[in-house]
């Protein structure tokens, strides 16, 4: 079959299409004696043959699934793939897809550091730290951009921090924020694996608090080149403020979770911390303006440039 993507709409329009050679038009029964065939290819008439009988479904994800039991398999998820890519503009990075990238990414790893890596990702609370390989764009990053001093509010497991620390070079240094202690002897249980410890220092306590000290010791101003912001989403805009104090111009602020599993879309999310993200993008773009992006990847991360 040739042509453009199949053309997958709500019932009592056009269902199947490509090019206009063929159509199925789907009324509103959804019942083999209201499905019309026109205009139709041969492989198109063979798949349409033994789905008549079936009612389908609006939602191309759905249809997807319903053809699969019949059709060319790899034929129609090339078809659907290239759809969705003309109709979304974006790639929906499924479990399979993500576990596909960490396969590559961990090929970089030894064998040991992969296994602790593994279990550390899928301890209890797992789904509080960021995922491998938001890890590694952090290290990227860094590396990236030959950052040497690094602050990270919110630390939870440590997870986040050995990336940070390992894209570090000779004399580097994390300086690390939280307020639970509770956590942090498995962070140093993995930071002592990897050899990080000399690089992070841990600092016990509540983050603004911190953040205050920091902001009036006058060799603290500007000496971060990035800051990692990953703690309580309602003092967000506090934390973001006080690191610009921090970083030097030049710099970046890394704020994670701001689009928070989609929900700061809608108008009404009966989510605290969807209500608190909202109203904080706001202000941050409302700000900062041209020297914010958001990368819609993981739980969102926003990148604050300080001029």
């Amino acid at each position: 079959m040739s042509g453009s993507m199949p053309s997958i709409q709500k019932k009592g329009r056009v269902f199947f299409s490509a090019n206009n050679q063929y159509s199925v038009i789907h009324n509103n029964q959804m019942t083999e004696n209201n499905l019309k065939i026109t205009k139709i290819s041969e492989k198109t008439k063979e798949i349409a043959g033994k789905i008549t009988k079936i009612k389908f479904s609006s939602k191309a994800d759905k249809y997807l699934k319903l053809i699969k039991k019949w059709a060319d398999v790899a034929y129609i998820r090339k078809r659907y793939t290239f759809y969705r890519a003309k109709t979304q503009k974006s790639l929906k990075v499924s479990g399979k897809l993500l576990g596909y990238i960490d396969s590559l990414l961990y090929t970089s790893e030894t064998t040991e550091n992969a296994f602790v890596l593994k279990s550390a990702s899928r301890t209890d609370q797992a789904y509080m730290q960021i995922p491998y390989s938001q890890g590694r764009f952090y290290e990227f990053l860094i590396k990236s951009t030959g950052a040497k001093n690094i602050l990270e509010i919110g630390v939870f497991k440590g997870f986040s921090t050995v990336f940070i620390a390992r894209a570090l070079p000779e004399g580097g240094l994390v300086y690390a924020i939280d307020r639970d202690s509770r956590p942090i002897a498995k962070a140093r249980q993995l930071w002592n694996h990897f050899g990080l410890s000399d690089k992070i220092h841990f600092e016990l306590g509540e983050a603004d608090e911190i953040l205050e000290k920091l902001s009036s010791d006058k060799p603290s101003v500007g000496f971060f080149d990035i800051a990692f912001v990953d703690a309580s989403k309602e003092k967000y805009q506090y934390y973001v403020e006080q690191s610009l104090k921090l970083v030097k111009k030049g710099g970046v602020v890394v704020i994670d979770n701001t689009l928070w599993k989609g929900l700061v879309q809608y108008n009404n999310t009966a989510d605290n911390g969807a209500e608190h993200l909202k109203k904080f993008n706001q202000w941050l773009h409302q700000t900062y303006g041209e020297n914010v992006c958001i990368v819609p990847a993981w739980d969102g991360i926003s990148i604050l440039y300080k001029q």
